[in-house]
């Protein structure tokens, strides 16, 4: 069996950026191209505030009722 290989990638959260992480379940959608549901997605992530459950809600809001489970976790860097 050969060795598998993983990157590792390291990322610096600017003082009150935030990262959003979501399961597919969010944005794949049988009438709608993956790539318009992850512009959503990226926009609705460039208006996260400093209340992070808004934003869930916001974002989820975005994309209405979903056939699939759904995982979406927000963090927030306090300044």
């Amino acid at each position: 069996m050969a060795d598998e290989i993983y990157r590792i990638d390291h990322v610096t959260v600017p003082p009150g950026g935030a990262v959003l992480m979501f399961t597919d379940g969010l944005v794949e959608d049988r009438d709608k191209y993956l790539d318009d549901s992850l512009e959503i997605a990226r926009q609705a992530a460039s208006r996260i505030g400093d209340d992070v459950n808004e934003a869930a809600d916001h974002l989820i809001a975005a994309f209405g009722a979903r056939e699939d489970d759904v995982a979406l976790v927000i963090v927030r860097r306090h300044r």
